[in-house]
């Protein structure tokens, strides 16, 4: 575990965006700015660092900020939907568009089931005329 206070270095943090970009852990190793005689040192280097839980700390912040940003948000769909049904040229995108954001905002209930009319009966067979 990482001692208490222990902060990442410049370097480390290169390392890690660079590990995170390509996944070549000597070459990020290299493009951090760290020396090395040659690449199987730099390899055996890159390996340690890791190991360090500051490090894989970092790889792990950075590929959640990745995946964080790649993804849009429901709020940003919605933006998006509202741009287009505002905006598009083709009256039909903006039919689309408005569908999409209706759908988004619950204002369709397709996956409900529908109520059945209720069923009556009656027994006729002890009435009176």
């Amino acid at each position: 575990m990482a001692n208490v206070g222990e902060k990442i270095t410049e370097k480390q943090k290169k390392f890690a965006e660079y590990y995170v970009k390509d996944g070549n852990a000597t070459q990020a190793y290299k493009m951090a700015g760290y020396r090395s005689k040659n690449d199987q040192t730099a390899g055996s280097c890159a390996a340690k660092l890791l190991k360090k839980p500051l490090i894989l700390h970092e790889i792990d912040k950075i590929r959640q900020e990745i995946r964080k940003n790649r993804i849009a948000t429901a709020i940003e769909l919605q933006e998006f939907w509202t741009e287009k049904m505002k905006y598009a040229e083709d009256p039909r995108d903006q039919l689309k568009a408005s569908e999409l954001l209706a759908k988004a905002l619950g204002m369709f209930r397709d996956n409900e089931p529908h109520a059945s009319p209720p069923i009556i009966v009656i027994d006729v067979g002890n009435m009176k005329e």
